[in-house]
Parts: C-alpha cells; structure tokens; sequence
C-alpha cells in the first residue's frame, strides 16, 4: 500500500475551486470551438489567460489542501504562460505552450496518481493531466494548421479537462453537504 504521508488533505472547501477550474478550461475550450477566425495576437492571448487562469485556480487549490506539489505545477503553467505571450511566430508559440501544458499536465497526473487513494476524485487528476499533457505534445506537430487548428488542440483538450472537473466538484460539493467529507 503506498505512502500517504505526501498525500494532500482533502477536504470540502476545495470544491469551488475544483467548480471554477472545470469553467476556466469550459470555457476556453468552447471559446475555440466557436472562433472561426481568430489570428496569431487573439491565439497567443487567448492561451496566455487560459494558462495563467488555470495556474491561479491551482495555486489557490495548492493553499486549500496544503500541497506544494500542486503549487509547483501551477506555478509552471503561470510562467508558460506568460512565455506565451511574446511568442514571434507559431514555432515558438507551439514550443513553448506545448512545454508548458505537457509539464503542467504530467506534474498534475503524477501528483493524482500519487495521492489517488485518498479521496476518489483526486484520481480525476490523473485523467486531466494525462489530456492536458497530450494537448501539449500533440500542438508542436500540427502547427502548420495555424491558430484556428492549434487553438482546437488546446480546446479539445481543455472540453474533456471541463467535464472532468466539473463532475468533481458537484461530486466533492454532494459528499460535503452528506456529511462524508470534512467541510
């Protein structure tokens, strides 16, 4: 039986932030569905918030559940984030998303997978990093497809990170209001 002395303290109040991580990547994920034709400043600003968003809401979840682990991982999509940003051409942006995402995303799997038998959504990390990672590792092979083709890498990935989420934290809210999870 694994360790759980790194495990971090699960408890209730991390719902809403599980809630708001679910609707950051929702709603990234439906802005590139519907942007028929966004170019390369809305493409490296879109995925800039998106990064730096989703590593806020982690950083946040880090303090709720005392992990610095978690921490870690937000903080490294916050700076690739912001790396993003001063991208010159698609090479660059796909390189530097790509590294973020796939560190971000492995961190993430890595930490769920670690602590995945203390609460059962914490193993719904597992599947978020592993997409979030796979977003990242595909977007440096299809980068000729411009920032239409890329943005629907990242918001593909970032839909299935939603559904994800969003199951969790209405998981974590419910077993909250039961009386099997410490508030």
């Amino acid at each position: 039986m694994p360790s759980t002395a790194h495990a971090p303290r699960f408890t209730g109040r991390a719902w809403p932030l599980l809630l708001t991580r679910g609707l950051v990547c929702a709603l990234f994920g439906l802005t590139t569905t519907f942007w028929t034709t966004p170019g390369d400043d809305a493409m490296r600003a879109l995925t800039a918030v998106y990064m730096v968003l989703t590593g806020f809401v982690n950083w946040r979840l880090a303090v709720a559940v005392r992990d610095r682990r978690v921490l870690a991982s937000a903080l490294t999509v916050i700076l690739f984030g912001v790396l993003v940003l001063p991208a010159p051409n698609h090479a660059v942006f796909a390189m530097v998303a790509a590294l973020g995402l796939t560190l971000f995303g492995v961190m993430e799997a890595t930490v769920s997978w670690m602590s995945r038998r203390t609460h059962p959504v914490i193993g719904d990390g597992i599947i978020t990093g592993l997409v979030t990672a796979g977003s990242g590792i595909i977007l440096p092979l299809l980068q000729d497809l411009g920032p239409r083709g890329m943005l629907g890498i990242l918001g593909g990935g970032a839909i299935v990170c939603a559904v994800v989420m969003l199951i969790g934290a209405l998981t974590v809210r419910h077993e909250t209001i039961a009386g099997s999870l410490p508030a």
